[in-house]
C-alpha cells in the first residue's frame, strides 16, 4: 500500500487552472501491510549426538540446505524485480533507516517512528516512549557510538501474493554501539 500525503491539499474542479501546473511537494509514506511470511528464531544449538542421528542431519540439512536455498531465492527476486537492487544497497539503506527511527524514538517523535515500522513495533515503540515519559525523562539524546557494524541477512522468505506480485521478508540482524543520555525535568 502507498499513502500519498499532500502537504497542501486543494480541490480544483477547472480542469485548466494554472495552480494545476504548479509543483507540489508530495510526501509519500509506504504503509506495512503487517505481513509475516515466517518469523524468525534464533535456531537452537546442534549437539554432538546429533551427528549421529537421521534426525539431526535432517535438521542440519534444512537449516543450512533448505533455509540458506529460500534466503537465496528470495533475494534473486529482489534482483529480478527491484532496478538496481543489491544486498550491499539495502544494507546501506537499513543502516540509515535503523539511524532515524533511533533519533524518532529519542525525540518522541511517534508519527516519524509509526512511518518506518510495522504496527507491532510501533505499540513497542509507542509503549517505551510513554514509559520514559512517566518515569520523568524529559529528554533523550541517542547517537551511534561508531557507524553500523555487521549487518547479516539471517533469512529471505518470498510470497506470490498474484500472478505479478511478490512480498519479500528479509530479516537483518544489525550490530551497533549506541550511547544514550537521559534528563529528567530537573536538567539532571
Amino acid at each position: 500500500d502507498v499513502q500519498l500525503h499532500l502537504l497542501a491539499p486543494t480541490v480544483i474542479s477547472n480542469p485548466n487552472d494554472p495552480r494545476l501546473r504548479q509543483k507540489m511537494k508530495l510526501n509519500i509514506v509506504f504503509v506495512s501491510p503487517n505481513l509475516l511470511i515466517d518469523e524468525w528464531k534464533e535456531p537452537e544449538p546442534f549437539t554432538w549426538a546429533s551427528l549421529l542421528t537421521l534426525d539431526g542431519w535432517r535438521q542440519r540439512w534444512d537449516r543450512y540446505g533448505v533455509q540458506t536455498m529460500r534466503s537465496l531465492f528470495t533475494l534473486s527476486k529482489c534482483m529480478q524485480a527491484i532496478d538496481g537492487f543489491s544486498l550491499r544497497k539495502l544494507k546501506v539503506e537499513l543502516a540509515d533507516i535503523y539511524e532515524q527511527i533511533n533519533r524518532s524514538v529519542a525525540k518522541n517523535d511517534a508519527k516519524r517512528v509509526q512511518e518506518n515500522v510495522t504496527e507491532k513495533t510501533f505499540g513497542v515503540l509507542r509503549q517505551e516512549m510513554q514509559d520514559r515519559r512517566k518515569m520523568g525523562w524529559q529528554r533523550v539524546d541517542w547517537r551511534l557510538s561508531k557507524p553500523v557494524g555487521k549487518i547479516e541477512l539471517l533469512q529471505g522468505r518470498v510470497m506470490q501474493a498474484d500472478d505479478e506480485v511478490f512480498f519479500a521478508q528479509l530479516t537483518c540482524k544489525i550490530t551497533s554501539k549506541q550511547a544514550l543520555a537521559a534528563y529528567s525535568d530537573e536538567g539532571g
